[in-house]
């Protein structure tokens, strides 16, 4: 009888078990923290992964490539590229596990996506096998040298927060539509936005589950058996809960 068990799994468990930790060996001169760089990830994960006989394919999800104009408290103008990329880890088979991750990168030409993309592809490896890291944690890099102090106002940093849970909700979005959709759930939540705590309230709004964040319309439960709305987590409505 021919075993048709998926071979990805198995191979993913060997990689995990062969891979060491990679130390954070590099140092943003800028905003002074340490950081795992990308080709040292390559580095450690290419071997062990061809060892196994898995491979990677990346695909960009064009409809979340999004880009953005920021100016340094310099005065310098940048250019912010943000995408999330698919990955799926193939095994000879043909079974695979995929995982999308956000990556962003800032540069003051054309280099922007080509960072983001390398970032998403630098957490998909490290959180796929779980490798671990021999200093503290810090956060993770997009580059050598990422753009000191970016000034943005807290709408900006309230929508690329958006921007980022979403996936979790499987809604992508680009700037503008998150911008609508937070704004939505903010007036929704009767919260003017006028200053960092309102913006607070209306993120622990927007990641409750109680709205739809491809809409900023109020989530619902899907219909109950009578035809009525459900409230969100619930499979009967209200009046058929009461019988």
């Amino acid at each position: 009888m021919t075993d048709k068990t998926p071979q990805i799994h198995a191979a993913l468990v060997a990689v995990m078990q062969d891979i060491e930790a990679i130390g954070k060996n590099h140092n943003n001169q800028q905003q002074n923290f340490k950081f795992r760089s990308i080709d040292d990830v390559y580095n450690a994960v290419h071997p062990i992964i061809k060892k196994h006989g898995i491979f990677c394919a990346p695909q960009v999800l064009s409809d979340t490539v999004d880009k953005k104009e920021l100016t340094t408290k310099g005065g310098s103008k940048m250019l912010n590229t943000g995408m999330s990329v698919l990955h799926k880890f193939y095994a000879a088979d043909g079974s695979f596990v995929e995982v999308t991750t956000y990556g962003e990168g800032q540069d003051a030409g054309d280099k922007g996506a080509h960072k983001a993309q390398s970032m998403a592809m630098k957490i998909a490896y490290i959180e796929m096998f779980a490798i671990p890291v021999e200093d503290k944690p810090q956060d993770r890099d997009a580059d050598y040298t990422t753009p000191p102090e970016i000034v943005e106002s807290d709408h900006d940093l309230a929508v690329r927060w958006l921007m980022g849970i979403a996936p979790q909700f499987k809604v992508r979005l680009t700037t503008e539509q998150a911008s609508a959709v937070f704004s939505k759930i903010a007036e929704a939540e009767d919260i003017g936005l006028t200053g960092k705590d309102d913006y607070k309230r209306a993120c622990t709004a927007a990641k409750s589950g109680r709205y739809n964040l491809e809409t900023g319309e109020p989530a619902t439960g899907g219909k109950c058996k009578c035809g009525a709305e459900c409230p969100p987590g619930e499979t009967k409505c209200p009046e058929c809960m009461e019988k």
